[in-house]
């Protein structure tokens, strides 16, 4: 799903705009249009039933003064609640209203009559404030805006739940709370981005039938990773595969850290890796075959933890493999660390670098291939300094891609993948349950094995994403959202991406 900015929003408005074709009125007829319908479908069905329209005083107010006036003419009852006087509505809200009023919508001056309309509304709508609000709410929108903080009745924000960053997603007091949110021209990313992503609920988009299509493709790509772009980077699968067709090298674990790097294998084979190969210390190789007879152990000299003299041996490896994944209870001994330095370097072939391995990194030294890193966020202040958050996530996420010269995954709520080209995606899948020890091992085995089927690095590291937290969202639902296993998320892997192939 395509997602931009409100700067982005008003370029394409201004450029759809000039040709003449479509005026503002136009625009605002059929903003208000498809937020009735969507209403309807999404709550209905409302005929006979109250409907609550909490308006400000632009364009946000004139879209839900047109849904008014639909939604009467469905058969609701239909009760607004201005923020403004009347006279201070700008002229396209005003005329909006007058043809309510002509429908039959009440008009609620006395706000302190709202609490009974509230009681008995089916719906709520926000139509406070737009993309271009000042925040946080102050005054009239600010007491309407804390109406609608609650789950019952649900609410149905415009364009944005009215309180939230368009672009950043950050939350002021008060902050609608909506059940969905119908966001116009495209959606924006603070609707994907936590806390913003917690208040918006079900999001949807009226584009206006695509007619903006060819402006919106103009505008420099951001998008939230959905179904539809998992699809579309889930790489095929040949009927005549061979196990040696996906083939994943895995410098992974150490004697303290063993469980993390057959996590990562495991999940590695549950992605549709064809052969993992696990390079390991040979005093710990016994221990990974009994624990994962499908992995091909690689024995390496070494006791604890690989070190520098591992890198031939490693080398060799990989110039058999389709792909490379670095770091998952590696440890951080000196010679681990200069292993992990050498193989970013002289590895060629598409690597993804994790946990351990990213407190090696020197992010000057130009990597030899294609590169995945994937940190939470104190890993990337390990790797960018103790400011890297400051500019904000989607910021830190693309400075960290410009700077490593690869695809930056950062987890955390919405995770993000950046490239160092300024592509930027949003994860729209995942929640608290995956705050659990191991589940990160997990991601990194799954989107090593998708690069290893021939994804592109930024390709598997959305998809790979979205079917983790897809996993994560199936176990939830089954066990109410507590309790998650590493081990359990893994076994989650093969349906979803199962989903995203449908």
């Amino acid at each position: 799903m395509r997602l931009l900015t409100p700067l982005q929003v008003k370029r394409v408005e201004k450029a759809f705009l000039a040709p003449g074709q479509w005026s503002e009125a136009m625009m605002i007829d059929s903003a208000g249009l498809a937020a009735a319908r969507f209403a309807q479908e999404r709550f209905g069905p409302l005929k006979g039933k109250a409907v609550l329209v909490l308006c400000g005083k632009g364009h946000n107010a004139a879209d839900g003064l047109v849904a008014a006036r639909h939604l009467l003419d469905a058969g609701s009852t239909v009760i607004a609640v201005l923020a403004f006087p009347r006279d201070e509505l700008a002229p396209e809200a005003a005329r909006a209203l007058d043809a309510a009023l002509a429908a039959g919508l009440q008009l609620e001056d006395d706000e302190a009559g709202l609490g009974a309309w509230v009681g008995i509304s089916a719906l709520l709508i926000d139509a406070l404030v737009g993309t271009g609000a000042r925040l946080p709410l102050q005054g009239g929108l600010a007491r309407l805006a804390g109406w609608m903080e609650r789950d019952d009745p649900p609410v149905l924000a415009l364009d944005l739940p009215s309180g939230v960053d368009a672009e950043t997603g950050a939350v002021s007091q008060p902050c609608v709370k909506a059940a969905a949110t119908l966001s116009f021209v495209a959606a924006k990313p603070g609707l994907f981005l936590e806390p913003g992503r917690g208040r918006a609920g079900d999001v949807r988009v009226h584009d206006f039938g695509g007619a903006l299509g060819a402006w919106i493709d103009a505008e420099p790509g951001l998008r939230a990773f959905d179904r539809g772009d998992a699809a579309a980077a889930l790489p095929a699968r040949r009927l005549d595969a061979h196990k040696k067709q996906a083939r994943l090298l895995m410098v992974a674990g150490s004697q303290e850290y063993l469980g993390a790097a057959l996590l990562c294998a495991r999940a590695a084979y549950r992605g549709g890796a064809g052969m993992v190969r696990l390079a390991l210390p040979q005093a710990l190789a016994m221990a990974a075959v009994s624990a994962l007879p499908e992995a091909v152990v690689l024995a390496l000299p070494g006791e604890g933890a690989l070190g520098e003299d591992a890198l031939p041996a490693l080398l060799a490896a990989a110039a058999d493999s389709d792909a490379l994944v670095v770091g998952p209870g590696l440890g951080r001994r000196p010679g681990t660390q200069a292993l992990v330095r050498a193989l970013w370097r002289d590895a060629a072939l598409p690597a993804l670098f994790d946990a351990d391995a990213l407190h090696a990194l020197a992010l000057a030294q130009l990597p030899a291939g294609a590169r995945v890193l994937t940190p939470h966020e104190g890993e990337l202040k390990a790797l960018m300094g103790p400011l890297a958050l400051q500019a904000g996530r989607p910021a830190a996420a693309r400075a960290l891609a410009v700077a490593a010269h690869a695809v930056a995954l950062l987890k955390g709520p919405a995770t993000l993948v950046a490239e160092p080209g300024g592509g930027l995606s949003i994860n729209t899948t995942g929640s608290a349950a995956l705050a659990s020890a191991g589940t990160g091992d997990v991601l990194s085995g799954l989107i090593g094995a998708l690069m290893a089927q021939g994804a592109g690095p930024f390709q598997a590291a959305g998809l790979g994403a979205w079917a983790h937290g897809a996993a994560a969202d199936a176990w939830a639902r089954d066990n109410a959202g507590r309790g998650l296993l590493a081990s359990d998320l893994i076994e989650r892997l093969p349906q979803a991406l199962a989903l995203a192939g449908a």
